[in-house]
């Protein structure tokens, strides 16, 4: 049986070649956008296509190269967005939290006087995350 990579072209599929076009609304897809808007379709194209052999770093090397070409408000403004992206994240795991303690507290009625101490410190030090940050996201 022959192997599939996910993002590769399957000619018996016919499913197209979307390696290093990312899918969604995330970071990676405006920073390719931004990249194919400054550089043009040609040259910008082919700047993403040699990040893909970075791997992991692809979007820090793909950064990096529009520095050096005189864009480093795009890098920033990248970076930017990752740095509220990851807080918004951390802002609704500990909200996904809260509401996972209050379910246990209401379903759990013979619950240990340990445990319920246990959860409820974990509910009072999510619920102050989120008090305090809950403003600046």
């Amino acid at each position: 049986m022959k192997r599939e990579k996910h993002g590769q072209y399957d000619h018996e599929k016919h499913q197209p070649d979307n390696r290093m076009k990312p899918t969604g609304s995330g970071q990676g897809v405006w920073l390719n956008q931004q990249v194919l808007q400054l550089l043009g379709e040609p040259e910008g194209q082919q700047l993403i296509d040699q990040s893909a052999a970075h791997k992991e770093k692809r979007y820090d090397w793909l950064c990096s190269q529009l520095a050096e070409r005189g864009y480093p408000e795009i890098t920033e403004m990248y970076h930017q967005k990752r740095k509220e992206a990851a807080a918004a994240s951390r802002l609704r795991d500990h909200q996904r939290t809260v509401e996972q303690i209050k379910k246990q507290f209401e379903e759990e009625t013979d619950m240990t006087p340990s445990r319920r101490k246990f959860l409820q410190g974990r509910l009072e030090k999510a619920q102050k995350y989120i008090d305090s940050h809950a403003k600046n996201v």
